[in-house]
């Protein structure tokens, strides 16, 4: 089946924000301030109907949640969903996704951390391109030359240009499908049906845990899953810890013979978080500094 490309945006359109996880009240100020971002750019928002519900630590209990992002694709007038916030119940609203209408109504979906969920989810289901990248409650505290990148991506995606430095923790060439997320995510969902192909993919993660024995944990979890996947490439994002992690990556990737990098633009607590989206083709090459789209995310 052929990948659906999301239109790009166009200033003046309307982008739903969707609440698919956690409570955001406790992060009303910084949502606020993404919407105010979002309308200074010339965009209309409309928040999602669970948006201020409470069931537990999440926005509205599952079949709220799962309607929601069901509504906002079927809504002709919202040409993108922007996740508010994360949390840690994205999961529970898998299996009440409607993929069908979604692949018959692509738009862009954007979110990360508990949201890698359902953008990995959507993505295989749907077929849909969908982008890891930040809540609307991180937008306030990016750079502004990365909220620049952010909706060049988003409007002229031909412009976009990923930065040329990055750290080469293995050396090589490689072009492949790009999938990934949250780590700790990943590999909750690499044992469900709603698993990403992973074969001639770049991976990509980023995660954070004070303990750098948690993040050891989930990279041995990761190894065995992906030991007999023909993975091409890896790309490290922030790791928010309180140790380097290179030697973790090195022993990770010893009996590997793909090029990893590891950059510092998207992840958690950053300045810098550029979009990345999950289905296209990229490439890495570490002799020239060079990782950028090998095809167009967005029509």
């Amino acid at each position: 089946m052929n990948k659906k490309l999301p239109a790009r945006l166009i200033r003046g359109d309307t982008i739903g924000i969707a609440a698919p996880s956690g409570r955001t009240f406790e992060f009303q100020t910084e949502i606020n301030d993404g919407i105010k971002i979002l309308k200074k750019r010339g965009y209309k928002t409309i928040l999602s109907e669970n948006f201020h519900r409470q069931d537990g630590d999440s926005a509205g209990n599952p079949a709220e949640r799962a309607k929601a992002i069901n509504d906002f694709f079927a809504h002709k007038q919202i040409k993108a969903v922007w996740c508010s916030n994360g949390g840690d119940s994205a999961k529970q609203i898998l299996n009440l996704i409607n993929y069908k209408l979604i692949s018959r109504n692509p738009k862009i979906i954007l979110g990360f951390s508990d949201n890698t969920h359902l953008i990995l989810a959507i993505n295989k289901k749907s077929n849909l391109v969908t982008f890891h990248g930040p809540n609307l409650k991180d937008l306030s505290r990016l750079e502004p030359d990365c909220l620049d990148q952010i909706f060049r991506l988003l409007e002229k995606p031909e412009e976009l240009k990923y930065p040329s430095t990055f750290e080469v923790v293995r050396p090589g060439k490689t072009t492949g499908k790009l999938i990934g997320g949250n780590l700790y995510v990943l590999n909750n969902i690499l044992s469900t049906d709603f698993r990403p192909r992973l074969e001639n993919s770049i991976l990509f993660f980023e995660d954070i845990d004070d303990e750098i024995s948690k993040i050891d944990t989930e990279l041995e979890r990761l190894k065995s899953i992906v030991a007999h996947q023909k993975i091409r490439g890896l790309i490290v994002g922030h790791i928010v810890t309180k140790k380097k992690i290179n030697e973790l990556l090195k022993r990770f990737c010893q009996e590997q013979t793909f090029p990893v990098i590891k950059v510092g633009y998207f992840g958690h607590e950053g300045n810098q978080f550029l979009p990345l989206p999950l289905g296209i083709r990229v490439k890495i090459d570490t002799s020239k500094a060079l990782f950028e789209l090998a095809e167009p995310a967005l029509i």
